[in-house]
């Protein structure tokens, strides 16, 4: 099994996975853009102008191929609990369904403050945290033939020295 880390648009690196999990919310960001150039692409989600309205539920948007997403909590991130708890719900579903790929923008968490060196090492912080959590729970045991992290920065390549370390386990 492989874990991907990697840097871009979510909603443009999915052709090579079974299922898109997308955190965020739709308001004055990328996201809003991101999505809407995505759904034109397939007449079975075209209708839908926010995906975050229906949370955590599959939506296949072409021959087996879904998304779901996961909603922002306060301060437009998601408690590390929280997060866990829904990632696992979708990822157990995700091998009931015989999903094989996987792919996941990951989600801040709602410690953000003006200061953008706290920031920054908070976005790492969660960035390990989130590595972890799917190395010892799905790749270890080699649920996946593979599952992606992305962002449009650089926060999963950055912290790429995590997976190495894993991998040395």
């Amino acid at each position: 099994m492989k874990l991907i880390l990697a840097q871009g648009n979510i909603f443009e690196q999915n052709e090579n996975f079974d299922l898109i999990i997308v955190f965020g919310h739709i308001g004055f960001n990328q996201m809003s853009v991101a999505w809407s150039e995505f759904k034109v692409k397939y007449k079975r989600i075209s209708d839908i102008s926010d995906p975050f309205i229906n949370e955590m539920s599959f939506i296949q948007y072409t021959n087996n191929k879904f998304f779901c997403t996961i909603n922002e909590k306060e301060n437009h991130g998601i408690g590390i609990n929280d997060l866990f708890i829904k990632l696992a719900q979708i990822l157990d579903k995700a091998l009931k369904n015989k999903i094989k790929s996987i792919i996941f923008n990951g989600a801040s968490n709602i410690d953000k403050t003006t200061n953008s060196i706290k920031n920054r090492n908070s976005d790492n912080q969660r960035a390990k945290l989130i590595i972890n959590f799917l190395t010892v729970n799905y790749v270890v045991n080699e649920c996946f033939e593979k599952i992606c992290l992305i962002s449009l920065n650089d926060i999963y390549k950055r912290n790429e020295e995590v997976l190495l370390e894993n991998q040395e386990l």
